[in-house]
């Protein structure tokens, strides 16, 4: 909440002047004024072409009884002033969360995705032991752009992990339905489902907060 509140208070920039980078950051709104969601809209055009923005602009409201949103999400001031624009004027934990704030209001006002999936279920011939494997490929990037635009200084795809997808994703679609296979080699692995951590005592108290501002 302190760098937030340094964000909206106001950063000098290279003009010299304290500028506020982000609206109120002490809201429970999940919506945008019409005339930013337009000018997000106007900028996803304008970055990354028409087909990725939004058909109509987006409203979001919280479905929450008693829910005050008495102001806007929080969302740039200028959704033009980049993040690659405050490398050297804004710390890395400010930068980040700027970077954060940039992107997702970008996302909202953005397409879809569009994945295809594939899923194969092999067999032995009574079907006694089953394998199954699943892939996906993505055949329309929609609001996923933004999280692969270097301006956010995100950790992107590993391009050989891409490949390797594509790949695989080629074998599986070659498949037909009954098509008998040979058995090369089996490689035996275990993997984990890892639990969420706990919450620490400034998360704990924050849930806390937040049920209680907006359930009484």
């Amino acid at each position: 909440m302190k760098v937030a509140q340094k964000l909206y208070e106001g950063v000098q920039l290279s003009d010299g002047k304290a500028t506020g980078l982000i609206t109120y950051m002490r809201t429970d709104g999940l919506h945008l004024s019409d005339e930013a969601a337009k000018d997000i809209q106007s900028f996803v055009v304008e970055k990354y072409g028409l087909n990725f923005a939004a058909k109509s602009t987006r409203k979001y409201f919280k479905k929450v009884k008693n829910a005050q949103e008495a102001h806007e999400a929080i969302r740039p001031t200028d959704i033009r002033r980049l993040p690659s624009m405050l490398v050297g004027v804004l710390d890395e934990d400010s930068l980040k969360l700027y970077a954060l704030i940039w992107s997702r209001s970008m996302a909202c006002q953005m397409e879809p995705a569009i994945i295809e999936q594939i899923q194969c279920d092999i067999g032995n011939a009574n079907q006694s032991i089953m394998f199954r494997s699943t892939c996906s490929k993505v055949e329309f990037l929609g609001y996923q752009a933004v999280y692969q635009d270097a301006e956010t200084f995100r950790i992107r795809s590993n391009e050989d992990d891409e490949h390797q997808r594509s790949e695989v994703f080629e074998i599986l679609s070659n498949l037909k339905g009954g098509e008998p296979l040979c058995l090369t080699k089996v490689e035996p692995g275990q993997h984990y489902t890892q639990p969420p951590p706990r919450y620490s005592a400034p998360v704990t108290w924050h849930r806390k907060t937040f049920y209680i501002r907006n359930h009484y």
